[in-house]
């Protein structure tokens, strides 16, 4: 066998796998039986539409590994071998063949178009089936398995016996659902079924067969031969075409023509197979997004990295430009942050662990704190701001995650606004809405990114300089956030070169006591005082004991649990600041150790984590932590955690 069906189960499952990330859904699997044991299939169906129009379909199908196992098959195959559906899975389709050779040679046979042949199926009680295989490969030459159709000729081999017969019924033809058309031995036609008369419109009686169908009546006898007919200029369809000779008393008097329909079933092989098609081109598309993801991520990263660097080589020297050195590793340390909180924020969304904190909002006070967060970026470039805030627009939201979409927005309208470009800024009502619309005169928007500038890291082409930057996560981020708050986010442009517009409508609620406006006091002001430091990262340790002695505070730092432990007893601190991930104990189980000891009543437990989530938040609350801060920490964070009364 040219693969094991170990292989074949893997790359559909991976198929699979890579369909339901981009697109959503269930995996839709088999476990089928067979002499190597159990195994798992997962169907390569496109879409549950193409399973439900086989299953209902009047032809036996199946799909096979290539030494002829089935792991997929329709009812209707299953009935006409008169065996359960679930035995006829993981069997082999030739101990279903009167002659088990005849699919070797059907497979053998196989083409670029496939392979064809009268076959007679042997039914599970003995009874033989005449039927008409269709065997073609599903992916190509290196595809995973064949698709098998099977056709009952056992009605149509029935009518061939009773119309070669001298006493031919006409209720017979009157009452068969096949085209049944009976010609003399020049090719006129005289006699048909009533099927024949719906296919053709009307009576093909005393016409030849050929200007009535299409094609030359058969001189000699055929099996299953698929033609195309058109039936008196309407739209042709796909037959099998089976005859034979008239005769009688010994003499041949003409040719019996059975015409068995299969337009639909052609129709939905070729559906199965561009949904196959379409299905790979997706999965390739992600794939070349998700290279194309990493490679800006790397870009990204790499870029603020080297910034830093180089400002702390240059700040090493003592040269009066350290302080502008400081000042860019403060900037891209930030940029870092953010472009780390993009990434874990599309992670939360997609997985449905975004929980919003809602509170009676001025919406003008949220757009207004982000304008003020993004001025940085748009002054140094010489954007001109014009704003329009209507006061007073009362939402129901989450200040934190609504200021981070109009963050990302005003931000992605500064990226690609040329220096002196215009941002316009407005807040507004519409209806029973409120909207705040960002436009600027920047480059614009290509007019085949449009539909998709919200999708997950896609993005315009760019120069090997990127000089715009980004990930393509933040139009995303914003979009879910926007939807979670009940609301919509559009974006319009007329092109490139022709500036963009991003419009955020939400619903407006009854107005009563508004949130904050969410101003910081200032970091400065907290009292010194005695700080256990509790990390095991001796770069990390030193850096924030320096930064906290720089403070005013007295520190001592150890690097694993028991040290922290002993530090404890020997000196108890007004202050411990734990990281999460220490070696051994980690810092949850220690701060369960402090609690048991009674050291949480003057101590103040803090967490040190790079995971900000709710859930790990709460985590830290139940193992006994006071507070909780997310690495970069914040110099403003931190003096106001110190700040907190001692428990």
């Amino acid at each position: 066998m040219p693969r094991s069906i170990e292989e074949l189960r893997a790359r559909l499952a991976e198929a699979e796998q890579t369909l339901e990330e981009i697109r959503g859904g269930g995996v839709d699997a088999l476990v089928v039986s067979t002499p190597a044991g159990d195994e798992v299939f997962a169907l390569r169906t496109a879409d549950q539409s193409y399973r439900r129009i086989i299953e209902s379909i009047h032809e036996g199908a199946a799909t096979l590994t290539d030494d002829g196992t089935i792991f997929y098959a329709n009812r209707y195959l299953a009935d006409l071998l008169e065996t359960p559906l679930e035995q006829l899975i993981g069997s082999s389709f030739s101990t279903w063949l009167a002659e088990a050779a005849a699919f070797e040679a059907v497979r053998r046979a196989l083409g670029t178009d496939g392979a064809r042949r009268e076959v007679a199926l042997r039914a599970s009680s003995g009874r033989l089936v005449p039927a008409y295989l269709a065997l073609s490969r599903l992916s190509g030459d290196e595809g995973p398995g064949l698709c098998l159709v099977a056709t009952d000729l056992s009605a149509q081999k029935r009518q061939q016996e009773l119309l070669a017969s001298e006493e031919l019924s006409r209720s017979i033809l009157e009452q068969a659902a096949e085209v049944i058309v009976v010609c003399d031995q020049t090719g006129v036609i005289v006699r048909t079924s009533h099927a024949a008369e719906r296919l053709c419109g009307a009576s093909p009686l005393l016409r030849t067969f050929e200007s009535v169908f299409g094609v030359p009546a058969p001189a000699d006898s055929i099996d299953a031969l698929e033609t195309e007919v058109d039936c008196g200029g309407t739209k042709a369809a796909t037959m099998l075409m089976s005859a034979r000779p008239l005769v009688a008393r010994g003499e041949r008097q003409g040719v019996v023509v059975t015409l068995t329909d299969i337009s639909e079933r052609k129709r939905i092989e070729e559906a199965v197979h561009r949904a196959e098609r379409h299905a790979r081109e997706v999965a390739e598309a992600a794939n070349r997004a998700k290279d194309e993801f990493l490679a800006m991520l790397a870009h990204e990263l790499r870029n603020p990295l080297f910034a830093v660097r180089n400002a702390v080589e240059a700040a090493r020297t003592g040269v009066p430009q350290s302080e502008r050195a400081f000042a860019i590793a403060t900037r891209q340390l930030a940029q870092l942050s953010r472009l780390v909180d993009d990434l874990l924020d599309v992670a939360r969304i997609q997985g449905g662990k975004i929980e919003l904190r809602r509170e009676p909002l001025d919406l003008a006070q949220v757009v207004e704190r982000a304008l003020e967060a993004t001025r940085s970026e748009a002054e140094p470039r010489g954007h001109r701001l014009e704003l329009q805030l209507e006061p007073g627009l009362a939402i129901d939201g989450d200040a934190t995650r609504l200021e981070q979409v109009f963050n990302n927005l005003l931000s992605n309208a500064a990226k690609y606004t040329p220096p002196g470009g215009r941002i316009e800024v407005t807040a507004c009502r519409v209806g029973e809405e409120a909207m705040v619309r960002v436009r600027d005169d920047g480059m614009g928007i290509a007019p085949e990114l449009l539909p998709h500038v919200f999708d997950l890291f896609a993005q315009g082409r760019q120069g090997l300089d990127r000089a715009s930057g980004g990930l393509g996560v933040g139009l995303t981020v914003a979009r879910r956030l926007v939807e979670q708050h009940g609301g919509r986010v559009e974006a319009l442009s007329r092109g490139l070169g022709a500036g963009s517009e991003f419009e955020v409508r939400l619903p407006l609620c009854d107005s009563g006591p508004l949130g904050p406006s969410g101003e910081r006091g200032e970091a400065a002001g907290a009292a010194p005082v005695h700080v256990l430091l509790v990390e095991d990262n001796a770069d990390a340790a030193e850096s924030l004991a320096m930064l906290l002695t720089l403070l005013g505070h007295r520190v001592r730092a150890v690097g694993d649990a028991p040290a922290a432990l002993e530090a404890m007893s020997a000196d108890p601190p007004d202050v411990a600041l734990v990281d999460i991930g220490l070696p051994g104990m980690d810092g949850y189980e220690l701060a369960r150790r402090l609690c048991a000891l009674g050291v949480s009543r003057h101590t103040l437990l803090v967490a040190l984590t790079g995971y900000g989530h709710e859930n790990d938040k709460q985590r830290a609350v139940e193992a006994g932590f006071h507070a909780h801060l997310v690495k970069p920490i914040d110099v403003e964070d931190l003096a106001r955690v110190l700040d907190l009364p001692r428990r």
